[in-house]
């Protein structure tokens, strides 16, 4: 069976990332994770013929990385998996993966595992469960919620500067995040927060309106501005399309 060990190209993401002194060390263990899973790694494969389950694979991320995964055996049930540990993940091989996050290694197995919603992870405090996209959707918007649904950050933040701190949001969600170039004092407005398992754009829109801004979703983007700004980029955009009229047919 290959299994070659995945290898740390660098440490300064995980002190960047690292929590403010004086945090206790059960609260800042997400962060820890968080910047472990950002980390740069090179992933070389697993054959097709290891038979590797998801438990092993978690077991590999474990020792090597010293993570602490569980999974919710409740959550995959809902979504017809009865075991989903056990769950083999190499039926076809798993191929290198060279100079990606770690997270998108821990991702790669578990779209292995034929969850009806798909498998995911959330990061809690002293952990990271391996849920179910629909379990994670109930417990962070509810079932009513249309979308979007953008990635869950967890950040410490004191009297960080909000330009600095849309960065760090910006790169911990891989989601592009701009700020209105003429808005560029607000931008140093010192925010503080604690941040865990936050849909993006509600971090975004309570940072941002600490210094009377307000973000607007436009496509793959949340755009930083002032509020009448983002009213009326809002409103532009509910403006329904406006049909193309019937191809006319010619007179003769």
């Amino acid at each position: 069976m290959n299994r070659s060990p995945l290898i740390l190209l660098g440490l300064g993401l995980l002190v960047l990332l690292g929590p403010a002194p004086g945090v206790r060390a059960e609260e800042r263990w997400s962060l820890v994770a968080v910047g472990k899973l950002k980390q740069s790694v090179q992933f070389k494969g697993w054959d097709a013929d290891s038979k590797s389950t998801l438990e092993e694979a978690l077991d590999h991320l474990r020792d090597r990385w010293d993570l602490k995964f569980d999974v919710n055996e409740n959550a995959f049930r809902q979504d017809n998996v009865e075991q989903a540990l056990q769950t083999h993940i190499t039926e076809t091989a798993i191929p290198p993966m060279i100079g990606v996050r770690l997270e998108t290694v821990l991702c790669k197995f578990l779209s292995r595992v034929p969850a009806a919603s798909g498998a995911t992870y959330v990061i809690r405090a002293d952990r990271i469960e391996i849920t179910t996209v629909a379990a994670v959707r109930q417990e962070f918007w509810g079932k009513d919620h249309q979308g979007p649904f953008l990635p869950l950050v967890h950040a410490d933040f004191t009297k960080t500067g909000l330009e600095q701190a849309l960065k760090d949001l910006a790169e911990q969600a891989d989601f592009n995040i701009i700020l209105d170039g003429r808005v560029e004092e607000k931008g140093k407005t010192a925010v503080t927060a604690r941040l865990s398992n936050v849909p993006l754009d509600t971090a975004v829109r309570m940072l941002a309106d600490m210094a009377d801004l307000q973000p607007v979703l436009m496509d793959n983007t949340l755009y930083v501005t002032t509020r009448d700004n983002a009213a009326r980029l809002e409103k532009q955009q509910q403006k329904p399309a406006r049909p193309n009229p019937p191809p006319s047919e010619d007179k003769r």
